[in-house]
């Protein structure tokens, strides 16, 4: 927790705390000048955060450890402590950790009074985020100036967008009016009327809202699922979309640690909100509300397995105009899965398998028309030198596995040999049952499923 102190004594976090670290004093960033804290009472927003996000009492993941990183006014204690959570996480690698900052301030000047704070503590966090930790971030209420909601990509560090950045609704479903909101936001929590614990005596609780109560309700939602997974390390964890697995050879307990890595984790967290449930939000804001309902039990569970994931994953690999879903989209592919299927999120069998195949080929079709017939198999290849087959086998490589190949590569002829085999005899062009086939053997591969976690 990075705030302004947390009494550990709380009965809802005692026992479950690590050492806390003071940053208060730091002018220069540095995490060097972070000691250990010596104050005991910590402070009211800080206690009242740590427990919805871990506390015995109201808190989301209640057997989580808790450690206070303590800062103050200046940006520079901020970037201390995000890079105290670094430094400690490089020497602490396989431990996962997720971090929430319940604080926030404008970018530039607010006001005369209220001098910005520039970029420094968006370096501080994404280095950190790059070094395989994730944050939870709160949008603001308003401006240090004044309450009144505003587009939270003018505040840090709500802007960075690999972060995990949050907005504030009520019971009834509805945005704090407080909350500031815009595209930069992927969910809404509940923060408004939060129960929890304070810092007025070791049992003392008290109602507060904010965004600030948001935020570690998403955090504790990430600790949940990071709980007993081995962490990641910025070099283990290459990028989801623009990077490949580096040795597809490699042991699957190589690969379980990826699951944990800051933009799998973010993907699992904003895939699975329930959608389009909140009114409002403000311009350009995403209708998602925080759902713990899909977040796996089994420690080895690989995300892609979840269908909402899935066809998240779908969008990042395929759409390169819109990388991102809305919440129609994500919620209609999700649905030609679970609801034919009549399964949850994270269940999987034969119906499934077969209706995960419909779903990657609907994107396929949505993104080279041209290369399919009408029942679906491959039109003839006029526009380049390669067969139908051969040029659809080198995009499926581009595709599901981000690499770049030619119709030379060894996995390539094999496909090719494959598709026309004795075996199977689907042509080229192949037919439609050959475009499943092969559909079906690069989702299910093993290099497919160590780009998101354990094989």
């Amino acid at each position: 927790m990075i705030d302004r102190g947390v009494l550990t004594s709380h009965s809802d976090l005692s026992g479950r705390t690590e050492t806390s670290i003071d940053c208060s004093g730091s002018t220069t960033g540095s995490a060097g000048e972070c000691v250990n804290d010596t104050l005991s009472g910590g402070s009211g927003h800080g206690t009242h955060v740590a427990a919805i996000a871990g506390g015995t009492t109201y808190g989301v993941a209640k057997s989580v450890n808790t450690r206070s990183i303590r800062t103050s006014d200046p940006a520079s204690t901020v970037v201390a402590a995000a890079n105290w959570v670094t430094g400690y996480h490089n020497d602490h690698v396989s431990t996962p950790a997720v971090v929430n900052i319940s604080l926030y301030c404008k970018i530039a000047d607010d006001g005369p009074n209220y001098p910005g704070c520039g970029n420094v503590i968006d370096t501080a966090v994404q280095n950190s985020i790059a070094a395989g930790v994730t944050y939870s971030v709160v949008a603001g209420n308003g401006t240090r100036n004044d309450n009144v909601a505003v587009d939270a990509s003018t505040m840090t560090p709500a802007d960075v967008v690999a972060a995990l950045t949050v907005g504030a609704t009520n019971l009834s479903d509805v945005a704090g009016s407080f909350s500031n909101y815009g595209s930069i936001l992927d969910v809404f929590a509940p923060g408004v009327h939060i129960p929890s614990a304070w810092n007025g005596s070791n049992t003392d609780h008290l109602v507060e809202s904010g965004t600030s109560m948001a935020s570690p309700h998403v955090a504790g939602a990430v600790a949940l699922y990071l709980q007993g997974r081995t962490g990641a390390s910025g070099s283990d964890c290459f990028s989801l979309y623009s990077g490949h697995v580096p040795d597809p050879n490699a042991s699957g307990s190589t690969y379980a640690k990826v699951s944990t890595c800051p933009d799998r984790v973010t993907q699992f967290i904003k895939s699975n909100a329930t959608l389009s449930a909140l009114s409002s939000i403000g311009t350009g804001s995403p209708n998602r509300l925080l759902y713990m309902g899909s977040i796996p039990t089994t420690t080895n569970f690989n995300p892609i397995d979840n269908q909402r994931f899935f066809v998240w994953q779908h969008y990042g690999d395929f759409e390169d105009s819109q990388p991102e879903p809305n919440e129609s989209g994500l919620d209609y592919w999700t649905s030609q899965i679970t609801s034919t299927c009549s399964t949850g999120f994270n269940d999987n069998d034969s119906c499934t398998d077969g209706k995960r195949i419909d779903v990657s080929l609907a994107f396929w079709v949505d993104q080279y028309a041209s290369w399919f017939t009408t029942s679906y198999g491959l039109a003839t290849n006029t526009t380049t030198s390669d067969t139908a087959n051969t040029r659809f086998i080198i995009e499926c490589y581009k595709r599901y596995l981000r690499r770049t190949v030619t119709s030379s590569d060894s996995g390539v002829q094999y496909w090719v040999s494959d598709m026309t085999s004795s075996q199977h005899n689907y042509g080229d062009p192949s037919n439609a049952e050959g475009v499943r086939h092969l559909i079906a053997a690069f989702i299910t591969s093993t290099e497919y499923r160590e780009r998101l976690g354990q094989p």
